[in-house]
């Protein structure tokens, strides 16, 4: 944690607020924080634990200060882990109600994530907030203390702790409570697994019993003997298979070529159609050889008719425009557009000039009108300033009595310091009489809580107990019937197993005697038997041994899940069963239905080992509960001893007071000095004010009398210009011509007169242009008729030469004049067709009799025979058949012969992974046993804790110059060693004052060094607030170049003192300056060496 800056306001003796910026104050990595004796020097301290934990190190809950009933710090820092992140904590601070006497209370907290984009809200409630903040540092309040800021009266806390407590602050700080309950309890949860694993793997092999090497090597010397018989049936399946593809080629050849002589029958029965295709298709051709110039007659037959039509369109066009021409003539005639436009001109000229001379008189009109109005309102100011003169003069005089009665009211407010300081160190005694009270009460509540806690806890762990016990021995019942169930399954196993080989022996001797021959030798017996008479014995012999061998699969099942079953609860129960007590007998016996009771246990036992297991867990959490609060309950009892000490210590300081200076309640009197020094207050700031006022008074007097002689000048300007403006309105009326004057409207003439004559001018215009449109319009029609009549003739002398080369074309084909093209046109896609379709019969028939002449020279003298070609159909299916028997029957034994290869390799596997399992358990079991209790936290706290020492005895050594150095003894305590009187161990409790403040320093920052390692939140900064006044002046030497020479970029440090010889050490100070009789509070300000 590195801060930035921190913002105090109303703590202590800052009244005001002050803003400390930290990164001027470490920019050295060492600085000092300089004042007199309750300047407020700790309160800066205090401030950063406020605002953090919302609690001082030193317990007060009155830190608000006595003029004020509110206070506010805001505390920003940043944390660097991996990253870098910006934080912002606010709180504020006020007593409930008036009475100042009771503990200030946080009202309003708010802790925030800053970046360059936003802010995210964190927590804004003060427990969420102190929360928060613990979870950021990884510190709690206690532990941040002792290992950042080190506060007056706990410097050597960590050094005098007792060992349990000690071992209890390195527990939070190094997180190392997951060495504890939490590790326990992922050992118990392996160990579980593992035993579940090696049940498993136990039930696993037992279903491979009857996987063997010899039954492998049984079944591959049948599978030898049947691929030996596969070989010759093979072989007179070929040469049936030859004979049949020959008669089957011949038998094809005499199909086809009966198929080709009736597709030839059914081919000539077409001819006639087809010959009628043919003639249309000869007329297409014509029609279409004479269509080009038939075409081309049309053509200019249609362009003659065209000519025609447009020849008659453009007369019709000629017609109308002369008929435009002669209006056109007429309307100028009438209108006379140029005369009428230049007399419009001349009007306009005279009413422009007449306009301008009268935008000129009304705009000197309107300045005579103005120079006469500010005239006016001059006159009205110099009324009015002469009005407010006489008003400030009287004010003055009432505002100086005023003053002068104020400030004898204010010097019957002051009251002596010295006196002050007497009744504030009084009050300050019986506050902290009144906060010891609280915490004395609260203490004995705790202590009560605790007892009621612990009597709970006693109950609690009383009734689980008994509930574990009976889970136990419902387990033990169990696991005792599943013993047995799992002898009696294994006696139903072999009687089955004896019942398999019997049938298998019988099943065996039937089927080879299928394979025996009238008159042969048994090859087992060597006896002769007669031949095989087909029966169904071997067929109930097979359905049986199935049966069987279902039913020794099923009890294999079974036994296989009980066995799991009680090695799943052996494993469970290890080390429990002395939970009971000795005389405890579990009565078992075998269930009636073995079936029922295994589908039971499949349904509800993994429910009642997870209970189980979950009870267990919760009985050991609730002995480390007891344990905990037996802790709390006497470190309880002994704070109220503490407390009590203290509360009488501080009643009889209390009395001792009051007797000295005759006063029977300091708060009260303190309160009637704060009443005054608010009066005095009250006072002064009116007699600020008051002066403020007369100052201003007497501005705004002279201001009045500078505004009243520029008044008057302005005056007699304003009297001037109005003259001048009068005679120039005479001048201007002269200039008017003839028949005009100034009343007039000459604005609204001259837009009529523009209006007018911009109406006739566009008139004007427009007859122009329609007029040279109409002209332009006649000589282009005039052009294309003449155009028009020359494309006639030539189209009409086309037309007729076009239809004397089409007559003497069709005369040439031997056509008559009406034969019609069009009609005898056919589309091409029909054509084709009819052409393919014409081409294809010709094709087919011409491919018919080259087929026929190709089989009869295949066919030549062969004959078919029918009987023959059944009697080979038969011998090949029979052949098919024996050879397909034979393959399934090598598919079975060599899918067996697989089977059982791999299922053996199964087994190894499974074998090989079962051992690693049984050594896993067996280093699990051992973790257990060496993980139960505490012994492993302790272990890693006191590792930690000789770390630590040895760190600190290092920089003991190098601060004491070789004379101390630290050590811990076997009762895990610190021990100085004191190397001036020849190397003796010394206990804490003999120190002087000056060995126990570098002893306890050293510690410190060894412990500070250690938690920057731990890096959850490394520290930036150290504080050492302590009287350096009990060194002396060599050991002080001493300790400010350790000081100065364990600062980092990383680390800087502070020291908090009043010992002047200190100031000149240090690079940068922050020096605080107490309060003055004003009552404004303390202030800080920086300053470099």
């Amino acid at each position: 944690m590195r801060p930035i800056e921190l913002k105090i306001k109303g703590i202590n003796s800052y009244r005001e607020e002050q803003v400390i910026n930290f990164n001027q104050l470490t920019s050295q990595g060492f600085f000092g924080i300089f004042g007199p004796t309750g300047s407020g020097k700790s309160t800066i301290l205090d401030a950063i634990t406020l605002a953090l934990y919302a609690k001082l190190p030193r317990g007060s809950k009155n830190f608000i200060n006595i003029n004020e009933t509110s206070a506010s710090v805001s505390f920003h820092f940043s944390i660097t882990t991996t990253e870098t992140k910006e934080y912002l904590v606010e709180r504020s601070f006020r007593y409930p109600g008036k009475d100042r006497s009771s503990t200030a209370r946080n009202t309003t907290a708010r802790l925030s994530l800053l970046s360059d984009i936003d802010t995210e809200v964190l927590a804004d409630k003060p427990t969420d907030v102190t929360r928060s903040c613990i979870d950021l540092l990884g510190l709690s309040s206690d532990d941040f203390l002792r290992t950042v800021v080190l506060p007056q009266g706990q410097f050597s806390d960590f050094l005098k702790l007792k060992n349990q407590e000690r071992r209890g602050m390195l527990q939070r700080i190094f997180h190392l409570e997951r060495y504890g309950i939490e590790l326990t309890r992922k050992v118990a949860a392996a160990r579980q697994r593992m035993d579940i694993e090696v049940s498993s793997s136990e039930g696993q092999l037992q279903a491979y019993d009857d996987i063997s090497k010899e039954a492998l090597d049984n079944i591959s010397s049948e599978l030898v003997e049947l691929k030996e018989n596969l070989e010759k049936e093979e072989l007179t399946e070929k040469e049936l298979s030859e004979k049949y593809q020959l008669l089957n080629e011949l038998k094809e050849l005499k199909a086809e070529y009966d198929s080709l002589l009736y597709r030839e029958t059914d081919m000539l029965s077409s001819k006639k159609q087809i010959e009628d295709i043919e003639t249309a298709l000869l007329a297409v051709k014509q029609a279409e050889s004479i269509y080009p110039l038939y075409k081309d007659y049309k053509v200019r037959l249609k362009e003659s008719n065209q000519s025609q039509k447009d020849i008659d369109s453009l007369l019709s066009d000629e017609k109308k425009l002369k008929q435009q021409q002669s209006c056109l003539e007429q309307e100028m005639e009438d209108n006379q557009y140029p005369k009428a436009i230049k007399k419009l001109a001349d009007k306009e000229d005279i009413l422009k000039q007449s306009t301008i001379l009268k935008e000129k008189l009304d705009d000197i009109q309107k300045a005579i009108l103005a120079a006469q109005e500010r005239l006016s309102k001059k006159q009205k100011e110099s009324d009015s300033l002469n009005e407010d003169s006489l008003y400030y003069e009287k004010e003055l005089i009432a505002k100086n009595e005023e003053l002068d009665s104020l400030l004898m009211q204010q010097q019957k407010c002051v009251v002596d310091s010295r006196y002050r300081q007497c009744i504030e160190d009084g009050r300050l005694a019986e506050n902290t009489y009144r906060t010891k009270r609280d915490y004395y009460t609260e203490a004995k509540g705790k202590l009560e809580t605790c007892r009621q806690m612990l009597s709970a806890k006693e109950q609690q762990f009383t009734q689980e107990s008994l509930l574990f016990q009976q889970q136990i021995k419902e387990l033990l019942t169990i696991c005792a019937e599943a013993e047995s169930i799992g002898k009696q399954l294994e006696s139903e196993i072999n009687q089955c197993n004896e019942g398999i080989t019997k049938q298998k022996k019988e099943y065996l001797l039937e089927e080879l005697s299928h394979y025996i021959k009238d008159g042969e030798k048994c090859p087992l017996c060597g006896n002769i038997h007669p031949s095989y008479v087909f029966s169904n014995k071997e067929e109930a012999l097979g359905a049986s041994l199935k049966d069987k061998t279902n039913e020794l699969n099923a009890l294999k099942e079974k036994q296989q899940y009980v066995s799991q079953t009680v090695l799943l609860l052996q494993a469970s129960l290890s080390g429990k069963e002395k939970e009971l007590s000795s005389d405890e007998i579990i009565e078992t016996s075998l269930p009636a239905d073995i079936g029922t009771w295994i589908e039971d246990k499949k349904a509800n036992l993994s429910d009642m080992l997870t209970a189980f297991s979950e009870q267990c867990l919760k009985c050991t959490s609730i002995k480390a509960s007891m344990k905990e609060v037996k802790d709390q309950l006497k470190k309880a009892k002994d704070e109220v001893t503490e407390f009590y000490k203290a509360l009488k210590s501080l009643l009889d300081n209390i009395k001792t007071l009051r007797k000295e200076y005759d006063i029977a309640d300091f708060t009260k009197e303190f309160d009637l000095i704060v009443e005054k020094e608010k009066k005095r207050e009250e006072y002064e700031e009116q007699i600020k004010a008051l002066r403020l006022k007369i100052s201003e008074l007497e501005k705004s007097k002279e201001d009045i009398n500078k505004r009243k002689n520029s008044l008057l000048q302005e005056l007699t300007k304003c009297q001037a210009e109005e003259k001048q403006r009068v005679d120039e309105k005479k001048s201007l009326c002269e200039q008017f011509p003839d028949n005009f004057n100034e009343s007039e409207d000459y604005q609204s003439a001259l837009k009529t007169t523009e209006s007018e004559k911009n109406i006739l001018t566009e008139k004007y215009e427009n007859w122009k242009k329609s007029e040279q449109e109409v002209q332009a319009s006649l000589q282009k029609v005039s052009g294309s008729l003449q155009t028009q009549e020359n494309c006639l003739k030539s189209s009409q002398e086309k037309q007729r030469e076009a239809y004397a080369v089409y007559l003497k074309e069709l005369e040439r084909l031997g056509l008559s004049p009406d034969f019609d093209v069009e009609k005898n046109l056919m589309e091409e896609d029909k054509k084709q067709s009819l052409l393919e379709k014409v081409n294809s019969y010709k094709e087919s028939l011409k491919d018919i009799d080259t087929q026929k002449t190709y089989l009869k020279g295949k066919i030549k003298d062969q004959t078919f025979d029918e009987k023959e070609w059944k009697d080979l159909i038969e011998a090949l299916s029979t052949s098919k058949e024996s050879l397909l028997n034979y393959r399934k029957k090598i598919a079975v034994y060599e899918s067996q012969s697989t089977d059982i290869q791999k299922r053996l390799a199964q087994k190894d596997e499974i074998n090989a992974k079962y051992q690693q399992i049984i050594h896993r358990r067996s280093i699990i079991r051992e973790l257990e046993e060496l993980f139960k209790g505490n012994a492993f936290i302790e272990y890693v706290a006191e590792s930690r804790l000789r770390y630590i020492a040895k760190e600190a005895s290092s920089i003991l050594s190098h601060i004491s110059n070789g004379n101390y150095t630290l050590d811990v003894n076997d009762a895990t305590e610190f021990v100085i060693r004191d190397n001036k009187n020849g190397g003796v161990l010394r206990a804490a409790d003999t120190l002087s004052g000056g060995e126990i403040f570098i002893t306890s320093l050293s510690l410190a920052l060894a412990l500070s060094s250690s938690i920057q390692l731990n890096g959850s939140a490394p520290l930036e900064l150290f504080f050492l607030d302590e009287e350096f006044g009990s060194l002396d002046d060599e050991l002080l030497n001493i300790v400010m170049d350790s000081l100065e020479r364990i600062k980092t970029d990383r680390r800087s440090i502070g020291i908090i003192s009043h010992v002047e010889n200190l100031k000149e050490r240090v690079p940068v100070k922050l020096l605080i300056e107490p309060s003055q009789n004003t009552g404004s509070g303390s202030h800080i300000r920086v300053q470099y060496s």
